[in-house]
């Protein structure tokens, strides 16, 4: 489906489990043809590595009212791809799916960038790491009026200081490799929790909108930038050699 067409909704209802248990927040889809579809909260990060990345510039935009003269930032684009051949999908459009988005990386040196909301002080917790920045992830239809495609999208936020060091190894061309790991809310899967995320393959899906489960403009999924790995390259270091006997 394409912007502007007919709104598409789905059988969507939210399972009956109690709080605090693992598979609390779990959504049933009941397809046309009867059957069902259980769809579980990502409790666990997910792994990305990142390719054509490219340094950018542009200017923040400005609130309404703001009277402080434009700013230009400096920010990281690119292609994000899921690790070990998962993919991403909307629930209700199994074919409309990717196993790469494009990529954003934006300074936010807002003291509140870290701040839990109170929604997500109440969210169980897997974490083992500390949150470094925000990242989110959605998907906007094709719109034929701007002649745009259907695009998947993933931003991540984090301190400028700690941007800048990526922002320097791909101008310096010292960067081989980077990768990051995320933790999203809103974003779900067909296999339950209590599967590690490492020994399963499962599919990942966003939510359609919570008004009225039409799957035209889905949810986005937003949480923490929780890893981000640079890889600024190889030093193969021989063992020393053993020394010569002597003689003498």
């Amino acid at each position: 489906m394409a912007y502007g067409e007919e709104k598409v909704a789905i059988n969507l209802r939210e399972a009956v489990i109690k709080p605090g248990e693992v598979e609390y927040g779990a959504l049933i889809e009941t397809r046309k043809d009867g059957k069902e579809e259980t769809y579980y909260p990502m409790q666990f990060v997910t792994h990305w590595y990142c390719k054509k990345l490219q340094i950018r510039q542009g200017f923040v935009y400005l609130e309404e009212g703001d009277q402080y003269p434009p700013k230009m930032i400096t920010y990281v684009t690119g292609i994000a791809g899921l690790d070990s051949a998962r993919d991403v999908s909307v629930i209700g459009e199994p074919e409309n799916r990717t196993g790469t988005v494009k990529l954003f990386f934006r300074p936010n040196d807002s003291p509140d960038l870290l701040k839990e909301s109170e929604t997500e002080k109440e969210e169980p917790r897997f974490r083992l790491f500390h949150p470094y920045g925000r990242a989110c992830m959605g998907f906007n239809r094709a719109n034929w009026e701007f002649q745009s495609n259907d695009e998947w999208w993933l931003e991540c936020y984090l301190h400028s200081t700690a941007l800048q060091h990526l922002i320097n190894a791909i101008s310096t061309r010292t960067l081989n490799q980077a990768r990051f790991s995320i933790r999203l809310r809103n974003l779900y899967t067909d296999e339950p929790p209590y599967v590690p995320y490492s020994l399963g393959k499962e599919r990942l899906f966003l939510r359609p909108d919570k008004r009225d489960n039409t799957i035209d403009a889905p949810e986005v999924a937003y949480g923490w930038l929780e890893g981000l790995e640079l890889d600024l390259g190889t030093v193969d270091i021989a063992p020393p050699s053993e020394p010569e006997p002597d003689y003498e």
